[in-house]
């Protein structure tokens, strides 16, 4: 792990030019790092792991968070609270430990302080989202001078209408790269520069860079499914039963982040662990038997950890979830209709997929080693 990735980036500079390293090229990366979502915490600190890992490269997460913006609990009871609580601090203390996310909490992006400003992963084009509604993510604020990227930025629903709002702002980046394939054809309509897709920052990393993040505690004795789902309340209910039957055919308990979730709905019920934090999250996919989800980041951490898994598709953010599953060959994952106990299969033919993925990082590392100059030969 790069020597310098816990502390921040003047601190480095010092140490490097006491070390007589010279300059290093630094770069800030905005994205969705303070939001409640495993995910995305999990995507900011491995773009940021990443880029750290090149060499004469120290990347840097800008503490920016929306002006306003809230963290609603779960549950409006004291109870649910109290959890709240717990669990945002247990998300800060993983931000400050292992993101060096200690600066404080800034409104807008300014200056120059940075070689390369980078913004991605996630939904950071999306403009439906409160997360985005001042445009911060187009970096409008940034001295012209600066040099903009994006690297696996991702757009949802009407966003991509916003044409007049990408013309304005896109023709400032020096290289633009997106998530999904499906946007990339009406994206390229609003600027000059060649757009690409690349992986989620999470997918270039193997179970091996993850397992220092794992919890240590052994969380339950049990095997287990982990039902890892968004969205939470009534919608679930409609999955339930393809979850009990998994349940029953192979004994294993059902750990589940449905807070709401009465103790009778599932057979074997182990109980919620939606107010856990990053390490215990990573702890239930590294050892579950087998995951159900309808998070992006819940399949591509059964990817990572090599779990057997199901697939429901909801309508919202489909195209991210069917795009990965075509390009790795995983169509059969995705759950349509009710499935017969007896045709219910783990088998993942995992070779077959880590060489599509090591394929697809070589690709998307060469993105960024383009976009940073640490190469010449990206096409």
């Amino acid at each position: 792990m790069e020597k310098y990735s816990e502390i921040s980036l003047d601190e480095k500079q010092a140490l490097q030019k006491k070390e007589g390293n010279g300059h290093k090229k630094s770069i800030g990366i905005l994205t969705f790092h303070y939001v409640d979502n495993y995910g995305a915490v999990l995507q900011a600190w491995a773009l940021r792991e990443v880029i750290n890992r090149f060499p004469d490269c120290i990347a840097d997460i800008i503490n920016y968070v929306p002006p306003g913006y809230v963290i609603y609990p779960y549950e409006s009871t004291e109870i649910g609270v109290n959890k709240m609580i717990k669990k945002r601090k247990r998300y800060e203390e993983f931000l400050r430990t292992y993101c060096g996310v200690d600066s404080p909490i800034v409104h807008k992006v300014i200056g120059n302080k940075y070689d390369f400003y980078c913004v991605g992963s996630d939904q950071v084009w999306n403009f439906d989202f409160r997360e985005n509604q001042n445009q911060e993510y187009l970096f409008p604020n940034l001295d012209d001078k600066a040099i903009r990227f994006s690297y696996a930025a991702s757009i949802k629903g009407k966003s991509i209408k916003e044409k007049d709002i990408f013309y304005q702002h896109l023709s400032r980046f020096k290289m633009i790269s997106l998530r999904e394939h499906s946007f990339l054809s009406e994206m390229q309509n609003y600027c000059k520069q060649k757009i690409v897709q690349v992986l989620d920052p999470t997918l270039l990393l193997t179970a091996e860079d993850y397992n220092p993040l794992v919890c240590l505690d052994k969380l339950i004795e049990d095997k287990f499914i982990f039902f890892f789902i968004y969205p939470i309340g009534d919608a679930i209910r409609e999955y339930v039963p393809f979850v009990n039957t998994l349940a029953r055919k192979y004994h294993l308990k059902i750990l589940h982040t449905c807070f709401d979730a009465p103790d009778y709905m599932f057979v074997n019920n182990a109980g919620c662990v939606m107010y856990e934090g990053i390490n215990e999250f990573l702890w239930y996919m590294k050892h579950a038997e087998i995951v159900v989800t309808t998070s992006y980041h819940g399949m591509i951490f059964s990817l990572v950890f090599q779990r057997p898994f199901y697939l429901f598709i909801r309508e919202a953010g489909k195209e991210r979830l069917l795009e990965l599953t075509e390009l790795l060959g995983l169509q059969d994952r995705v759950v349509t209709n009710y499935i017969p106990a007896n045709r219910l299969s783990d088998d993942i033919n995992y070779k077959s997929v880590n060489k599509i993925l090591n394929r697809e990082r070589k690709r998307s590392n060469m993105f960024l080693k383009s976009v940073m100059d640490l190469n010449s030969d990206y096409e």
